[in-house]
């Protein structure tokens, strides 16, 4: 479906997928005070994320689809080491970067 918006340009369709995505990793993590923080914050980002979308080529969306892909999976891998590595490529954090995803 994500590779369709993309085709498709739809922008409506990958920021609603992209919110449903970040509010259950949110959740998936069961602090509530968290998840009221960081979906509302999400939220105010995929405004900036729609403005720049247009300066996107289709391999660097379809390229982006696939970092969130990468890092669902080593979550429902139970991979902690591989899914903080992917949510730094997302956050596009360079992998010995310290800070709030590094040790």
């Amino acid at each position: 479906m994500a590779t369709r918006a993309v085709q498709a340009r739809d922008c409506k369709a990958l920021v609603a997928m992209d919110q449903q995505f970040h509010s259950a990793m949110a959740k998936a993590g069961r602090n509530a005070t968290l998840t009221r923080i960081l979906i509302p914050l999400q939220h105010k980002s995929a405004r900036y994320w729609v403005y720049t979308m247009g300066a996107d080529t289709e391999a660097e969306r379809l390229a982006e689809v696939e970092r969130h892909r990468v890092l669902a999976k080593y979550i429902a891998d139970g991979d902690q080491d591989g899914a903080r590595r992917a949510a730094m490529r997302i956050l596009k954090i360079f992998p010995g970067a310290r800070g709030a995803m590094g040790r």
